[in-house]
């Protein structure tokens, strides 16, 4: 029951930051990047606990693959375009949306798949996945195509966005001059510019996460574990920092001001001018 619940961490702190940035007064495109992202994230944790779930209804899970792939690796050039927007005023070109191109092409290509292989025999292969046994050379065509494009061509994309975005990140706090001299003044309201190098340390922490995930506990993240329950609850605590950092407007007196500790969401009301 615990872990059950652990699992389900990330998923609630996402849709009530979600919830909470898209009905923000005020919104600026910073917050509406944000908001996208949380929705996506939202929608990648409810995915990734019914893969968890202990009884898994493998024809169901064969679309929601789908979804979680399409969300997982769109996130990826959401955060970076949100930073983005953090250290620059202006709008991102328009070809900055083909950073989104890997994502809709994977996507595509295992709808197609998976229309011409059928739900259920795409349900076979995951449970044979599940289940640790597959033997490559007894699959089909069309059954491998499906094996190489959720799995191995998603691993793939996933890995290179990855690391791009810390990358990415990285260099934004080399530029924004990240000292952790700063932290005191920022908890102080002093440098509210200091907000972008904040999420940017968050956000590096939350892909470390995800990449310890892939390299040392895919094993232990397909069941109700320890593991996952504790990659579970730090994800979680982690989002629910970058959610009050990046929603909620600094009050005076910075962010630990007393009032705001009490009524947090109360400068969720304010404008940006007052």
């Amino acid at each position: 029951m615990l872990s059950i619940f652990a699992v389900q961490l990330p998923f609630s702190v996402c849709a009530v930051w979600f919830l909470l940035t898209l009905f923000k007064s005020h919104k600026t495109h910073s917050d509406r990047l944000l908001a996208a992202i949380m929705a996506f994230l939202t929608v990648c944790f409810y995915c990734g606990s019914n893969h968890m779930s202990p009884y898994p209804n493998y024809p169901k899970l064969v679309v929601m693959d789908i979804v979680m792939q399409f969300t997982v690796l769109s996130v990826f050039p959401l955060i970076c375009l949100y930073i983005r927007s953090l250290f620059e005023e202006s709008h991102e070109r328009s070809i900055m949306y083909l950073l989104f191109l890997p994502s809709m092409l994977q996507t595509v290509c295992t709808i197609v798949v998976t229309s011409l292989l059928g739900v259920q025999a795409c349900a076979k292969v995951i449970e044979t996945i599940y289940s640790g046994v597959i033997v490559v050379d007894r699959l089909d065509v069309l059954e491998t195509a499906y094996l190489n494009l959720s799995y191995k061509s998603f691993n793939v994309i996933f890995f290179v966005e990855l690391v791009a975005s810390m990358v990415f990140l990285s260099s934004r706090l080399f530029v924004g001059k990240f000292k952790f001299a700063h932290i005191s003044a920022f908890l102080r309201g002093e440098k509210s510019s200091f907000v972008a190098n904040i999420l940017c340390s968050f956000f590096i922490i939350y892909f470390f996460l995800w990449a310890l995930c892939i390299v040392f506990m895919d094993p232990f993240m397909n069941t109700l574990s320890i593991w996952s329950s504790l990659w579970s609850f730090f994800v979680a605590l982690l989002l629910f920092f970058v959610g009050y950092v990046a929603a909620i407007p600094p009050l005076p007196g910075g962010y630990i001001n007393i009032e705001r500790m009490r009524h947090p969401f109360s400068a969720m009301r304010q404008s940006r001018q007052e």
